[in-house]
């Protein structure tokens, strides 16, 4: 008998890379549509049906549909048949794809906007930049955007007479030599006329050269730009240039002149665009790299104009405001600028911020879900979904019905898709009033189920949990090392189990792996010295979100601790920017070789007291520690008689505290052996006593010194508190 082995490889897609952009109609509609073997195309939502509500069987066309998402059960198509035996891969009667019910989560579809819709991040976002873009305020186009204002677009050219220069080097030429640049040519003259004029000039200067005149076509798209031209075709000639030929011509130039207040043509005038395909049309009509030219130019005459004034000694109140108001020109001039090189950079068409082709999310992400008693729970998508199809379809009826065009009615039609396009991306985006359900709630749309802590990121995606990690609430420790951390004894048996197991059973207290996992759930007591040893090796490294710089993550000694919290240093609190009232704090066991020496030598807390943006400490005392620090060494000015004052050292002086023979903030004098440093240069003594054995006594306001024969030092007291004797026992 022979035997077929089947190699299975597992397929892994590696990016190198990631980047978030606009994407064009033709790619979204190539993410959903699909050529079934019979040619149809499929992928289109046009129903804005959900569910039957007798059998809850998706219903065809519609937000649900089987044939565009995939079928609800593996391998079992809209019909209720299984697949076949053969090799086939749709029902032939319902065009159900016969695969996983899985791929429900992922497949999109798309719906095809009669009109095309601004995007309410790019419109209604700080900042907006269609009216970056488009250099207009942005009351402008929001009124443009969702209809009370419509525009009529037309192109035409302008012609410019530029002033009489004069040339040092000048030479005469012949006027017949002129090009022509208008469309509308004048009457040619006659060749016997060219004829006659050089027999009768033909000593002339201006006959044997070949020079013509510089021609430019210059123009402007929109009325607002006509002040900030510019030369983009040849710089014009100054006073040094030295004329070359360019050729015989034998035409007359005559242009042709327009202005904006003459007759336009009623085929023109009938031109009628509102809404998103108004700012379609504006945008369509931006040549970038030419707006980039010009906005270059712009800045460079904005940057001589503000250099004048900043350079000058003493401006004046209008000068001032000048200067100001030229700053805040070039700020303007600058973002756009930016905006305008980033769409060049990227490749990306600034008319993509336009919405014609909606995907739709997978139904799986947005499921209807039945409950007991014959309820549905349905997602809030659904019902925003259903707004925009519905509202697409009234404006389908409106916009090939003739009857309505340029009424007031399609401008309603074209706003209320708008507005539900603008709800389903961000709902009550810009102030907006928000779509609500029948209770008044808001409904959650597609930005409400990505952002914030509940959302697809921060929840689902960055808030997985992974093996050697753990998360608790941390508190205060104020006794630790400022490397030291507190790890509660149950969580640190999960963290170092399998080293602890190893240890058991090299040191043959255990001889198994089961056994030794017993000696864990029982808890016995020898294995807490066995932890406590595997622990002085091992860093953990403990995390506080958002990790905003590299010091939200650092690693730390851990201790054994009861409880269930994880103890910190307050010190280090500012790095984490963490406070104790709840909040939580994620360690991780860091496992490899090179993971461990970076965390010894690289993230170790005590390695990091200065702040990597800024060079000052980062381990500051604040708040409680300083406030204690003050109680410690605050002292009493007042001398408390009866009491004991005099101590021979340290340690005699906290027996007494703690006996409540003295109190934190009394003066005492303590016999200091050390040199003594003090704030007062060449201090004097306030009293000088000398005994009958010639003993000097020397009394200073901090501390006082006893000479034996005037020149030999013998002992010295200084003036303290038990306060700061107990502080400098702390720190030390």
């Amino acid at each position: 008998m022979n035997f077929i082995r089947k190699k299975y490889t597992l397929k892994i897609n590696e990016a190198e890379s990631m980047r978030i952009g606009l994407a064009s109609p033709e790619r979204i509609k190539s993410w959903a549509e699909k050529i079934l073997p019979n040619g149809r195309i499929i992928g289109q939502v046009t129903s804005s049906q959900t569910v039957n509500y007798k059998n809850l069987k998706p219903e065809k066309g519609g937000l649900f549909c089987e044939r565009i998402f995939g079928p609800i059960n593996d391998f079992l198509c809209a019909c209720g048949k299984k697949r076949p035996k053969i090799k086939q891969k749709y029902c032939l009667d319902c065009d159900v794809e016969y695969t996983l019910s899985r791929v429900r989560r992922h497949r999109l579809g798309f719906i095809q906007l009669l009109a095309p819709v601004t995007h309410v991040w790019y419109l209604k976002g700080i900042p907006s930049y269609f009216t970056i873009l488009l250099n207009l305020p942005r009351k402008k186009v929001e009124a443009i955007a969702y209809c009370t204002e419509s525009i009529n677009i037309y192109d035409y050219k302008q012609n410019i007479t530029e002033e009489k220069k004069d040339f040092k080097n000048l030479i005469p030429i012949n006027k017949t030599s002129f090009e022509l640049t208008s469309s509308l040519k004048p009457k040619i003259i006659s060749t016997d006329y060219f004829l006659e004029f050089i027999k009768d000039n033909e000593n002339q200067i201006f006959i044997n050269n070949n020079l013509s005149v510089f021609c430019q076509d210059k123009s402007w798209e929109i009325t607002e730009d006509w002040n900030f031209f510019i030369d983009y075709m040849r710089p014009s000639p100054t006073y040094n240039d030295i004329f070359i030929e360019n050729g015989k011509c034998n035409k007359i130039i005559k242009a042709l002149s327009i202005n904006s207040n003459q007759y336009i043509e009623s085929k023109i005038i009938n031109k009628f665009l509102i809404g998103g395909e108004a700012i379609r049309n504006l945008i369509l009509s931006i040549n970038l790299y030419l707006i980039e030219q010009q906005l270059r130019l712009e800045i460079f005459e904005l940057n001589e104009k503000i250099f004048f004034f900043e350079n000058m000694n003493f401006l004046l109140l209008w000068e001032s405001r000048k200067l100001r108001k030229l700053q805040l020109q070039r700020s303007k001039i600058i973002r756009r600028l930016k905006l305008v090189r980033h769409f060049r950079r990227t490749k990306a068409k600034p008319e993509w911020m336009l919405l014609s082709v909606l995907p739709v999310l997978p139904p799986d992400l947005r499921p209807i879900v039945q409950l007991d008693g014959d309820q549905l729970a349905v997602s809030d998508l659904n019902k925003l979904y259903q707004k925009v199809l519905f509202r697409n379809n009234r404006m389908k009826r409106h916009k090939f019905n003739s009857f309505y065009n340029k009424t007031d009615e399609i401008k309603y039609s074209q706003r209320l898709l708008q507005e539900a396009v603008d709800s389903l991306i961000e709902n009550g985006k810009g102030g907006s009033e928000p779509i609500c359900s029948s209770n008044d709630r808001p409904l959650k749309s597609l930005s409400d189920m990505l952002k914030g802590k509940k959302g697809r990121f921060r929840q689902n995606l960055l808030g997985k949990r992974v093996d050697y990690s753990g998360r608790s609430v941390i508190i205060v420790g104020p006794e630790l090392k400022i490397y030291e951390c507190g790890l509660p004894k149950e969580m640190a048996i999960e963290l170092f189990q399998p080293f602890l197991i190893r240890k058991l059973i090299n040191k043959k207290i255990a001889r198994t792996i089961v056994g030794a996992k017993r000696l864990i759930q029982t808890e016995n007591f020898i294995i807490w010295d066995v932890l406590k040893n595997i622990m002085q090796s091992h860093l953990v490294l403990l995390n506080r979100a958002p990790t905003l710089h590299r010091l939200g993550i650092q690693a730390f000694q851990p201790k054994l601790i009861d409880g269930r919290a994880i103890i910190l240093h307050p010190l280090v609190c500012n790095a984490f920017n963490a406070d104790f009232d709840g909040d939580q704090m994620a360690v991780h066991v860091p496992l490899s070789f090179q993971a461990r020496a970076e965390a010894w030598k690289l993230m170790l807390s005590r390695n990091n007291i200065l702040s990597p943006a800024t060079g000052q400490p980062i381990i500051m005392p604040s708040q409680d520690m300083i406030l204690g620090w003050y109680y410690l060494t605050a002292a009493k000015n007042k001398i408390v008689k009866n009491k004991k004052n005099y101590f021979s050292n340290l340690d005699q002086v906290l027996v007494s505290y703690h006996k409540n023979e003295i109190s934190l903030h009394d003066f005492i004098w303590v016999k200091w052996p050390y040199s003594i440093e003090s704030n007062f240069e060449k201090e004097k003594p306030i009293e000088l006593r000398l005994n009958i054995q010639g003993n000097l006594f020397m009394f200073y306001k901090t501390f006082h010194k006893v000479l034996i024969n005037n020149s030999f030092f013998n002992e010295q007291f200084i003036r303290t508190t038990s306060g700061r004797i107990l502080l400098n026992k702390l720190i030390t």
